[in-house]
């Protein structure tokens, strides 16, 4: 009878033994890999970085329009998920209109508003069809609102193969078109992911 007890208590602490094990082959495994925090891995907050740093670099050419960032109310871009955000400055702080509990990363707000700011062309084309470079109605865009309430629309067109530039238009005026260096595409880029306060995941 004794030997029975024992053999019962040996195989149950062989299973507590074995589910302990599994618990910590599992805690070490999700240690072993990114960091991920909101669907945040640090591969991607690296790449996010790149875009920060990058967005400090001057672009080349002749400006197209220029706003200083402080009086940027709201903008518009479509993330890299293909997801359409719209960010409101309420009190000098930075808030996603369409998920108003995301606590925002006011920095990186900063650095992708240098993308949408001071927007230049290397090149210009006028009187053309601009569905020959990408561009109508249904394009991608981004949209920038100054306090005042004085909208500006971009939108994305076509990749040029040679120069890797990007065809953009202004304000649906899709006979007038614009090459941009390339620098203009990389605002949508980041994904909501890289635009959230990470603070609280250290």
């Amino acid at each position: 009878m004794s030997d029975l007890i024992q053999s019962k208590y040996f195989k149950i602490g062989l299973l507590c033994l074995v589910v302990i094990l599994l618990a910590l082959l599992i805690f070490f495994s999700l240690g072993k890999g990114d960091k991920v925090f909101l669907g945040v891995s640090s591969e991607e907050q690296t790449y996010a970085d790149a875009l920060d740093k990058e967005s400090e670099e001057k672009d080349e050419g002749e400006e197209v329009f220029m706003i200083p960032k402080e009086d940027v109310y709201s903008f518009l871009i479509t993330d890299s998920n293909g997801i359409r955000l719209t960010f409101e400055n309420q009190d000098d702080n930075w808030i996603c209109t369409d998920n108003t509990d995301i606590d925002i990363d006011e920095n990186r707000v900063d650095k992708l508003l240098n993308y949408l700011c001071d927007v230049r062309c290397v090149n210009s084309y006028s009187d053309v069809d601009g569905s020959v470079y990408g561009l109508d109605q249904t394009s991608k865009e981004y949209r920038v609102t100054d306090s005042a309430g004085g909208t500006i629309i971009i939108s994305i067109g076509n990749i040029d193969e040679e120069s890797g530039g990007v065809y953009f238009s202004i304000n649906y005026d899709f006979s007038t078109v614009y090459l941009n260096s390339g620098k203009l595409a990389k605002a949508s880029e980041y994904a909501i992911q890289d635009l959230v306060q990470l603070n609280s995941a250290k």
